[in-house]
């Protein structure tokens, strides 16, 4: 009986749609969870570990024994099945990640689709309202600590501002949306739920640094953000589709990291460079860390 299963098993993941992981897309996967009826890479099964199982139940394809009825429940539902259940309403603005994205977008995928049910129950989007506040922590300008600033969204007003304090009448800057980009950060702050917010003001590019310590919260803003520029974006260029519109919300740079560059004279001596290749703007600044860069 062992032995049907595992033959069983082999042959369900490499029938069409199942032979990729079902919630990054990499090929050949490894794990499956039998209840939710997907196949799954190494690391999206991690995600469905974080989960619990009483959401979702996850078993090696080739180290664990299935019985009869694991493998009865996943023949019948399998990972194009479970995306017609689970990716009902994904709207536009949603960036759907690959294997390699940062970590904290995967997982909150998978806990969208499968734990909060984001993309059956459409009044769960919040982050498609076009408008949000609330607190995110800033990284200060000179110093590797983070204080609270509010901020408020509003793509109505082609807006985000933040605050330096939850009183304050006059925000400390108002960022225009059409000339905001946003990463998340991970790797480059150490920290696992951060962004890097970079926008142009008065003839320069400057970012900013946030982080928040519920990673559902961040990607709720991240998403947010995204959201209210397709709005924009869709109100500009009425007449082409979305679909077209959804790569220019926001992108992750394509290159950072050090470069010895020197000045315009010949005497001038090399020095370490912290470079950024943004689209088709090449930046630099002194450190991975930097503020500002002069056009």
């Amino acid at each position: 009986m062992g032995d049907r299963n595992a033959r069983k098993i082999a042959e369900l993941v490499n029938k069409e749609g199942n032979n990729v992981c079902a919630d990054c897309g990499l090929k050949n996967p490894e794990w499956a969870s039998y209840n939710i009826g997907v196949f799954l890479c190494t690391s999206c099964a991690t995600g469905h570990r974080r989960l619990g199982t009483h959401i979702s139940k996850i078993k090696s394809l080739t180290l664990d024994k299935w019985d009869d009825s694991q493998v009865e429940s996943i023949e019948d539902l399998g990972n194009d099945a479970a995306h017609a259940k689970y990716l009902q309403h994904v709207p536009e603005c949603y960036r759907i990640p690959k294997h390699g994205d940062p970590n904290v977008l995967v997982e909150q995928w998978i806990r969208a689709k499968y734990e909060r049910q984001e993309f059956i129950h459409v009044d769960k989007q919040t982050y498609t309202k076009g408008t949000m506040d609330g607190t995110l922590m800033k990284k200060a300008r000179d110093e590797n600590k983070y204080y609270p600033r509010k901020f408020v969204l509003s793509a109505q007003d082609n807006t985000l501002k933040y605050y330096n304090k939850e009183n304050s009448k006059e925000p400390k800057s108002t960022i225009t949306l059409s000339e905001l980009n946003v990463s998340l950060a991970p790797s480059k702050l150490n920290q696992e739920n951060s962004m890097q917010l970079s926008f142009i003001t008065e003839g320069s590019t400057r970012h900013i640094y946030v982080m928040h310590e519920n990673p559902e919260m961040l990607i709720t803003w991240y998403l947010a953000i995204r959201s209210a520029k397709l709005s924009r974006l869709t109100v500009a260029y009425p007449s082409v589709d979305v679909t077209e519109l959804v790569p220019y919300l926001t992108s992750d740079f394509a290159l950072e990291g050090w470069l010895s560059k020197t000045g315009p004279n010949e005497r001038d001596a090399y020095r370490k460079r912290w470079f950024i290749l943004d689209d088709r703007k090449l930046m630099y600044h002194e450190g991975p860390m930097g503020i500002s860069y002069a056009k």
